[in-house]
């Protein structure tokens, strides 16, 4: 299984954009209304908002789906007539997401 720390997800459960709050997430600060903040590199959270996956998860789930142990076989090597996916397994953003 695919795990946060697996697709550089340092903070899985941590809001990048909000408050001050647990994880976060604040009543009074939400993301783009009151004294919100933002994380400087959104790449190492699991969410956004905390209510909105960020786009590092949901890069993490399409990679578990296309290439990983969310489906068996992967999707990628039952599907050899999309070139798109052909060339997902060797892109850079792939390589750089699993070397971190």
């Amino acid at each position: 299984m695919l795990m946060p720390c697996d697709s550089g997800i340092e903070d899985p459960l941590v809001a990048c954009c909000g408050g001050e709050g647990t994880y976060g997430v604040s009543l009074s600060a939400t993301c783009g209304y009151g004294e919100y903040k933002v994380c400087d590199n959104p790449a190492k959270y699991g969410s956004w908002d905390g209510f909105h996956p960020s786009e590092a998860a949901y890069k993490a789930i399409a990679m578990g789906l296309l290439r990983g142990t969310y489906t068996q076989p992967s999707i990628a090597s039952v599907t050899s007539s999309c070139p798109q996916l052909t060339e997902l397994g060797s892109s850079v953003e792939y390589k750089v997401l699993y070397d971190l």
